[in-house]
């Protein structure tokens, strides 16, 4: 999992950069599923609603497959260079796997 920074909402998680089942790319908590739908991270956080989390954007989910954490290649293209711009790093996400 990439990640881009620490969540202010539960203040333990990380933020993982997560794309939907339709390619659209959040910021989410690993721990409690906080998404940030613009990278600039300056609004408060969405919760989607369990068990599915729905995507702000299209409403597909983000928690099952084929909603995973970004992959380099997803952040270096040109629609997605502000997220990949954030990384800060990549490592294992806390709240589990997440389906991808």
């Amino acid at each position: 999992m990439y990640y881009i920074g620490f969540c202010s909402s539960c203040g333990e998680g990380v933020l993982g950069v997560r794309a939907c089942a339709q390619g659209d790319i959040v910021a989410m908590c690993d721990e409690c599923d906080a998404v940030w739908v613009s990278p600039a991270l300056v609004d408060a956080p969405i919760f989607p609603q369990q068990p599915d989390l729905p995507c702000s954007y299209c409403q597909q989910t983000l928690l099952h497959v084929p909603a995973h954490w970004a992959t380099l290649d997803e952040l270096t293209q040109q629609e997605n260079e502000a997220w990949f711009d954030l990384l800060l790093g990549e490592g294992e996400p806390l709240g589990g796997d997440l389906g991808g």
